[in-house]
């Protein structure tokens, strides 16, 4: 798992969107507004703080159709098999780590 901190990279590739062509700055704008979105709350409210980011999770959705991509290797909450993998592996020791979704119902 990467850190937060440090620019996402698959394959040793990594997203660079700093150009003025059309599309780069479509993407910055929607990425500044979910941004927007994720700081329009009460911050003494933990109620307005979740909807603020189920508000910025709908808006993710909508605009990169993250919902629409969802393939053969997700559950019905669009899930990857890897990372229902990750997230079962992350607070347990490794010698109870899984390497399949299978293991997680057992």
């Amino acid at each position: 798992m990467s850190n937060f901190l440090n620019k996402y990279k698959k394959d040793g590739v990594e997203l660079s969107y700093t150009g003025m062509d059309m599309h780069q700055v479509l993407v910055r704008e929607v990425v500044g507004e979910a941004i927007k979105i994720l700081n329009m709350y009460d911050r003494n409210c933990k109620i307005s703080q979740g909807m603020a980011m189920n508000n910025c999770k709908k808006f993710l959705r909508v605009n990169f159709s993250l919902d629409e991509m969802s393939g053969g290797t997700s559950d019905k909450s669009g899930r990857s098999d890897e990372w229902r993998i990750e997230q079962y592996n992350r607070n347990r020791a490794p010698i109870d780590h899984i390497d399949s979704v299978e293991d997680i119902d057992e």
